[in-house]
């Protein structure tokens, strides 16, 4: 019998190499272009502008050359220049009264080493003035209006006398306007005082002004 003599066929390769060809090109193409640039989407989000930030104002820093401000606006007052109303001598007395009492407050508060005295005299003057207020201008009201004066006189004395301080101007100052508080007539109507009203104040004006300039009780303690 014949002997038949059979060949291995080979592999074909060709069809692998186009393949690891087309892999190779087409991770070449990929690398050179690079990813494509989706534009980002953005989302706008409203805010609320915020409030501007306030400097607040510094604190005003008390001026100790000053006087306390209702012994400033007693000053003022006696400063003014009086109407020429016929009933304004009266409403003025009780107006000045009024401002004056406010500043004894003051006084006596920064002033009045012992301020027991001082404050009981002070709550007699108070009430009187506050009667005198209210009811306007009655003919018993120069008795009351004169009470008032030489009250608020006595009222600065006894600030002084507590103080125990060497004031020849303010002990004449005082004097003065008890003085002119004593001038007040108690048997006219107060519409036919208006000069001995304002020669009151002129007077107290000065007092106040030299107690206010001297140092505070606290510099005796």
């Amino acid at each position: 019998m014949a002997e038949i003599k059979l060949k291995r066929k080979q592999p074909v390769l060709w069809p692998w190499a186009l393949g690891a060809m087309a892999v190779v090109v087409t991770g070449w193409l990929l690398f050179t272009e690079g990813p494509r640039d989706t534009p980002a989407t953005t989302t706008t989000t409203a805010t609320t502008p915020a409030a501007p930030v306030l400097d607040e104002p510094p604190m005003p820093v008390p001026d100790p050359e000053m006087p306390a401000p209702r012994v400033a606006a007693f000053l003022t007052f006696a400063r003014s220049a009086p109407t020429a109303d016929e009933e304004a001598p009266a409403a003025r007395a009780a107006d000045g009264a009024e401002r004056l009492v406010a500043a004894l407050t003051e006084l006596v508060s920064a002033h009045a080493s012992d301020e027991a005295a001082a404050q009981s005299r002070l709550a007699e003057v108070r009430s009187s003035a506050a009667r005198l207020t209210a009811e306007g201008g009655q003919p018993a009201n120069a008795e009351r209006l004169r009470n008032v004066f030489i009250g608020a006189a006595d009222v600065l004395a006894e600030v002084e006398r507590s103080r125990s301080l060497p004031a020849a101007e303010l002990d004449s100052s005082i004097d003065a306007m008890r003085q002119a508080g004593m001038a007040v007539d108690e048997a006219r109507p107060l519409r036919e005082q208006g000069d001995r009203i304002d020669q009151f104040f002129e007077r107290s004006a000065d007092a106040v002004r030299s107690l206010s300039e001297l140092p505070d009780a606290s510099a005796d303690r």
